[in-house]
């Protein structure tokens, strides 16, 4: 890691305590496995989690996840 780099949180899905068995996808991009699956997980994972999606993913998932905040208001 880079002396400059803050390390990401790593999400609240559980994937970090997970039992193999009990895995239900994961990220192409980086080592993340989803013990829960939903989009909005996926959006957040894309959106604060994931160091290895492409920039315009990143940007996607959080203009998605605005959007949701937005409508939830």
């Amino acid at each position: 890691m880079e002396q400059d780099a803050v390390p990401l949180l790593h999400c609240e899905c559980g994937c970090a305590d997970i039992d193999a068995s009990m895995i239900v996808g994961w990220c192409l991009h980086c080592d993340h496995a989803y013990a829960n699956y939903t989009p909005a997980l996926q959006e957040q994972h894309f959106a604060n989690h994931c160091p290895d999606a492409p920039e315009t993913l990143k940007e996607s998932a959080r203009a998605r996840l605005a959007k949701r905040a937005k409508v939830v208001e």
